[in-house]
């Protein structure tokens, strides 16, 4: 489970470019399983981005987004408060840029094509090269990386 055991190289021009963009980047982690929010909080921070906070619901997501600044998102679809759709509906309103990374894709049909989506487990490299992409494109509602 512990993928950060195994990030890219810094000999690798691609891991070299997207660590440019990536460094600095507040990421707010929204997961509930406890192991699995560590594991990306020590992906984002390999990452040299800055993981800004560990939420496991939408509520507390929510509550945190309302005071604080972030440039991307990690969502968990499935939290303990339910899924994460009205995580999901505030981000994509504030413009702010989002990856789900879930094993509930089947459940997710209304979403997949409108909102990034990528299966658990996801690999360094994948997290990476997500984020990478939400920072340098924003995200498909074309709304302002931040808020």
């Amino acid at each position: 489970m512990f993928s950060h055991a195994f990030p890219a190289t810094s000999s690798d021009p691609q891991h070299n470019r997207q660590g440019g963009v990536l460094r600095g980047s507040r990421i707010l982690i929204v997961e509930d399983e406890p192991l699995m929010a560590v594991d990306y909080h020590f992906q984002v921070r390999e990452m040299e981005a800055i993981p800004v906070g560990y939420k496991g619901t939408n509520s507390a997501a929510l509550d945190f987004l309302a005071n604080n600044a972030v440039d991307a998102v990690i969502v968990d679809y499935a939290l303990r408060d339910g899924t994460s759709e009205p995580l999901m509906r505030w981000l994509l309103k504030h413009g702010v840029p989002f990856v789900v990374i879930t094993a509930n894709k089947p459940e997710m049909r209304q979403w997949i094509g409108v909102v990034p989506v990528v299966d658990k487990p996801i690999s360094p490299l994948d997290l990476r090269t997500a984020l990478f992409g939400l920072l340098t494109r924003g995200n498909k509602a074309g709304a302002q990386t931040g808020r």
